[in-house]
């Protein structure tokens, strides 16, 4: 996962950057291109030889901190997901413990725990299950 400390540092050098958006101008008569917030002066600016350098500097700085939200907004996406996984998994072992015990009951083990659990869906399988309205059904809320 993202490290917050890289996501931190990423957004402070942006800040200290300065102002946004950035723009690539010819810089006449060096034949270079400068990059920044279209200065007055551009031999004020950083020169670029090449456009294509200028455009990829422009471009990365113009962009960077939308990359460092969704970046954040992915890697706690990613920690809920850990905590999802992890109650998932506990809820397994707490459904595999159960079934151990119900074979247990049952006097089988091993790999006959299989037919334990094809027997239960085939009991619960063949089970009438009452409408929400039907007064057999434990789930039904109280009608005044």
């Amino acid at each position: 996962m993202p490290d917050r400390d890289l996501i931190t540092e990423g957004r402070r050098l942006l800040a200290e950057a300065g102002l946004a958006p950035w723009v690539v101008g010819s810089a006449r008569p060096s034949g270079g291109h400068y990059i920044g917030t279209a200065p007055a002066d551009p031999g004020d600016a950083e020169l670029i030889g090449e456009t294509a350098h200028a455009e990829l500097i422009v471009h990365m700085r113009n962009t960077y901190g939308q990359l460092l939200t969704e970046l954040e907004q992915a890697r706690d996406s990613l920690a809920s997901m850990d905590v999802i996984h992890d109650d998932v998994i506990s809820e397994l072992a707490d459904v595999r413990s159960t079934l151990d015990e119900v074979a247990a009951a049952l006097g089988v083990s091993g790999e006959g725990q299989g037919e334990i659990l094809a027997r239960l869906r085939a009991a619960l399988a063949g089970r009438e299950r009452p409408t929400i309205d039907d007064p057999r059904n434990p789930s039904r809320e109280a009608r005044p």
